[in-house]
């Protein structure tokens, strides 16, 4: 014998977990662009940081007494953060460019506001 439940969308009063569920994912999205921005943020202040770095350690053996073997390898540890501070950039760029943009599109394109009157 079936029992009927009122779990149905149809029944009175519980359209409300719908409209819930509709609200949170709404907030989810925009907690997820939160997540992802701050994580573009450091990902640019690291960058930055790095590049900073790179340039102070440059100009101090630019003119300090390396030379040789020894330059070439202090010169490769920049080098080599030169390049970390480009992917950086890099990872903030797609951070920012694709996925807070699809995320927002996403957004817009399943959350549309109603008016009612």
């Amino acid at each position: 014998m079936l029992i009927a439940t009122s779990d149905s969308f149809w029944e009175p009063g519980n359209y409300k977990k719908t409209t819930k569920r509709i609200e949170d994912g709404y907030k989810l999205c925009q907690e997820l662009i939160s997540l992802v921005s701050e994580r573009a943020d450091i990902e640019r202040n690291y960058a930055k940081s790095l590049k900073a770095w790179s340039k102070k350690w440059n100009d101090a053996i630019e003119k300090g007494p390396e030379y040789g073997t020894t330059e070439a390898a202090w010169k490769g540890a920049l080098v080599e953060a030169d390049r970390r501070c480009d992917l950086h950039s890099r990872i903030r760029d797609s951070l920012t460019n694709d996925v807070i943009n699809k995320v927002k599109q996403w957004q817009k394109d399943n959350y549309h506001k109603v008016f009612i009157y």
